[in-house]
Parts: C-alpha cells; sequence; structure tokens
C-alpha cells in the first residue's frame, strides 16, 4: 500500500531524473533513497527493462502476497474478469450486462462443454440457479453442484441466481453461496453485485488463499510458497520455480487447477503493482 505508492513516486522521479543523466539508487541512506550518476550518463532505456525491473523498483521482494488485498480499478476489473452463468433459462439482462464490457458465458446445464473450467479455475465468479441444471451430481441439483465446485475450487465466488426472494427448503444452497443476485434485479444492482465480487476476488492476497486451500498447505509449506511466490511477482522468470514449490507441497487439486491460480497470483500481484497495466 504505502510502500506502492512510494515506489510509484520513485518511479516517476527515475523518470525526470533520466534527462541529467542522474539514476535512482534503491539503496537508502539515512532512510532517504539517494540519486547517483548513471553509469554511461544515462539510464538504461525503458525497453531494456523487465516486468520484474518495474516489480522491485515498486515494491521489493519483501512484499507479502497475503498483504496484497487492494483492489484494482473497475476498468481493469471489468478487463480481467470472467463470468459464468449456469441456468436453463437465457438471462434477460444477458445482453445488457455483455454491453458494459462483462465477459460472461452463460450454460445451460452441467453437461455444457464448458462446465469442466468452473473446476480449473478458468472464472472467477458464478451466478447458480438451484433447479433445471441438471442430476449429474444429485438430485438437489444446484446444491449439489455447489457442494461439488467449493471441493475441487474452493476459490470460485458463487452467487445464487434466483428469481425467489428466499426458499426455507433450499436453505443449504443459499447459506453455502457468497452472495445473491435475484433474477428481476435491475442492471444496475446487478452490476454493482458482480463488480463489487470481481473486486474482492481479483487481488494476490484472494488467490494465494484459495491456492493454499485447494492443495492443503500446512503453515510452514504457506510460507513457502508465499515466499516463492513474491518473489515472482518481483520477477517474473521465477515464475516456473514459483510453480515447482507449489507443485512439491500439493496434496489435492488438479494441475491445471494449480497452474490457473499460481498464473493469477503472479499476474494480479504484477497488476497492482503497477497501477493494472
Amino acid at each position: 500500500m504505502c510502500i506502492a505508492y512510494s515506489g510509484i513516486i520513485l518511479a516517476s522521479r527515475q523518470g525526470r531524473l533520466a534527462d541529467t543523466g542522474m539514476t535512482t539508487d534503491l539503496t537508502r541512506e539515512n532512510g532517504r533513497a539517494r540519486s547517483r550518476p548513471a553509469a554511461s550518463g544515462k539510464i538504461a532505456p525503458q525497453s531494456d527493462r523487465t516486468l520484474g525491473d518495474v516489480g522491485m523498483a515498486l515494491f521489493g521482494s519483501d512484499k507479502s502476497v497475503s498483504l496484497m488485498t487492494n483492489a484494482l480499478s473497475r476498468s481493469e476489473i471489468i478487463r480481467r474478469g470472467r463470468i459464468a452463468i449456469l441456468d436453463d433459462d437465457i438471462p434477460e439482462m444477458l445482453k445488457d450486462l455483455r454491453s458494459h464490457g462483462l465477459s460472461i458465458d452463460h450454460l445451460v446445464s452441467t453437461d455444457d462443454p464448458a462446465f469442466g473450467r468452473l473446476s480449473e479455475a478458468f472464472y472467477d465468479l458464478l451466478l447458480l440457479d438451484y433447479g433445471g441444471i441438471g442430476s449429474k451430481f444429485g438430485d438437489d441439483e444446484g446444491l449439489d453442484v455447489l457442494r461439488f465446485l467449493r471441493r475441487v475450487n474452493p476459490g470460485l465466488r458463487t452467487l445464487a441466481y434466483t428469481a425467489r426472494t428466499f426458499d426455507s427448503s433450499k436453505g443449504d444452497f443459499f447459506r453455502l453461496c457468497d452472495g445473491i443476485v435475484k433474477k428481476d434485479s435491475g442492471i444496475r444492482e446487478t452490476l454493482e453485485q458482480i463488480e463489487f465480487h470481481l473486486g474482492q476476488v481479483l487481488t494476490p492476497a484472494y488467490q494465494f488463499e484459495a491456492l493454499a486451500r485447494t492443495i492443503g498447505l500446512t503453515r510452514d509449506q504457506r510460507e513457502q510458497v508465499e515466499r516463492s511466490l513474491s518473489k515472482a511477482i518481483a520477477s517474473p522468470r521465477r515464475k516456473e520455480k514459483a510453480l515447482e514449490v507449489a507443485k512439491k507441497f500439493a496434496k489435492t487439486g488438479s494441475e491445471k487447477l494449480l497452474e490457473t491460480v499460481v498464473a493469477k497470483v503472479i499476474e494480479l500481484g504484477i497488476a497492482s503493482a503497477t497501477g493494472g497495466s
């Protein structure tokens, strides 16, 4: 937070110093950054600097992933978020939601070819209807689907998508969901709900917690994986090493899911540090 902010100031200052043949030394003297002449008299061209250099300049390698909870900008949330609606009827506001830039896939049942992507962390948010979506996982349909997805992909944020205000016979379904979107809600209210939940999901901290739950990390393993991810955010060339560490400790979860979530943690960490670029 404040570290990233000071890093942005520092990066900006670095650009201004380019005209004077000076560059900013990231080491600190008496608590203050000091400037020194560039070795060649010129600052390295921007194109020669990697995302890792940007990450190191903004927050270094000590920034804990679990502390990276700041939401992305609204435009970035809409650009990055992937949503699925599992409903046997075509949602009335589907076209309107897409017109606002949201990436939404409509699945009519659990037999839809895209259903498998829900267990692989491809989608960030699911709007789930209760009935008519198929009894592949049990007679309770929506509830059984929800229980299945909670087990294989605990990081998937799921909202009950229903025409009912509340049905006491479906109490477990509503309790297990992360929220409720009524089918007769207006477009503004629905957008606010979707953007709010995507904003919470699309952070490095949330994705890291999802990863830890998915693969069943112990406390010591968690610390090791978090360190490797922090280093990968600061220097993306270390992404494969971070994935290797996570795979070493994985007790559950598919390899595809693991790879996707690790990639999300790193990408969101870089986006958070660079203002969503």
